[in-house]
């Protein structure tokens, strides 16, 4: 089991962040057309279990094989991914917010703060930023050719 968890790629964050999107539209369509909340809230759960879930398996993987979340992080494919988690964070604490003000303020705060120096050591590190997807060689084998970089 425990094998299976260190193969998850960090594709699967887009998972909960998914669902955090989507409750967050139910919690809108219920305002606006009368739906239940609670079916808002039971994403927002969901949402929850999977993020916490997929931040113990990198909390696992950082001690059992740091080279590899290292070389995910720094990998252009793969790197932006990790943005995810804090950006889920953040989502998670506005959802929390009608229930428990405080800890939702300071979730937010603890998250934007990752966000922030996630952002910070990309820059710093010369590694691809989440926002040049688009220059994966990985993601778009055209961009290895001469022609296409303008080389």
């Amino acid at each position: 089991m425990l094998h299976t968890l260190l193969t998850i790629p960090p594709t699967f964050y887009s998972i909960s962040f998914g669902f955090v999107g989507l409750a967050r539209v139910w919690h809108l369509a219920s305002n606006f057309y009368g739906l239940s909340a609670g079916i808002g809230n039971a994403l927002f759960l969901v949402a929850a279990v999977l993020f916490l879930l997929f931040l113990a398996v990198l909390m696992i993987k950082l001690m059992l094989a740091p080279k590899v979340v290292l070389a995910n992080l720094t990998d252009s494919a793969f790197g932006p991914f990790f943005s995810l988690l804090p950006i889920t964070g953040m989502l998670l604490a506005v959802g929390l917010e009608p229930y428990a003000l405080d800890g939702a303020r300071l979730l937010f705060l603890v998250f934007f703060v990752a966000t922030v120096l996630l952002a910070g050591w990309y820059m710093a590190s010369g590694s691809s930023p989440p926002w040049m997807l688009t220059r994966s060689p990985r993601l778009f084998p055209a961009r290895r050719s001469r022609w296409y970089s303008g080389r």
